[in-house]
């Protein structure tokens, strides 16, 4: 029979495709630290996600549960994104990452905090006080809407003396030995 013989020539290939098996999900890092405080109240949070076979990861950016921001990045790229603003409070930020194949990655959640108010710190060491010991103890209030665990600094006669953490409410530092005479004492907190 002519056709059976003639098999070689009723053959065609078609065109080769290629196909990738990925199975391995992006891994995503936020590189913001976490309880980071922020000062302004459109924070931008740092992250980097790296896949085993895409250029191009998409990313999904969530803040307390909400999707916030969905773009892409270069693998291994440090990304950033830009919060719409908020108000002051703390807020939980949570980027997944999404590769070709669909594989999908979370990365671990950090909360961030935007404070846009300044704390306050009032010395309630009566003004003029006469002291016989060169150490003084101090008395100090300071408080802020957000923060706990407050840093301050103590200045005397414009250089600083003495600086730490004290939590938020009434406290007391002492001085370093000073001279005698009048001293003037302000306190920073931060």
């Amino acid at each position: 029979d002519p056709l059976q013989n003639n098999s070689v020539f009723r053959s065609k290939n078609s065109t080769t495709i290629i196909i990738t098996i990925d199975q391995t999900p992006p891994n995503v890092t936020i590189t913001t630290a976490n309880n980071t405080f922020f000062a302004n109240p459109t924070p931008t949070v740092l992250f980097n996600i790296t896949d085993t076979l895409d250029f191009v990861i998409n990313y999904t950016v969530f803040v307390n549960t909400t999707i916030e921001d969905t773009n892409y990045t270069n693998n291994g790229t440090l990304a950033n994104v830009t919060l719409s603003a908020r108000g002051n409070g703390s807020y939980l930020i949570t980027v997944e990452g999404r590769d070709d194949a669909g594989n999908r990655a979370n990365s671990t959640p950090i909360v961030i905090f935007v404070d846009t108010v300044v704390p306050s710190i009032n010395i309630t060491t009566a003004n003029n006080t006469n002291f016989s010991d060169t150490t003084p103890e101090i008395s100090f209030n300071i408080s802020d809407n957000l923060d706990t665990v407050l840093n301050y600094t103590i200045f005397v006669d414009g250089k600083k003396d003495d600086n730490g953490t004290r939590p938020r409410g009434q406290n007391t530092a002492n001085l370093t030995t000073q001279t005698e005479g009048e001293h003037n004492i302000p306190i920073e907190a931060l």
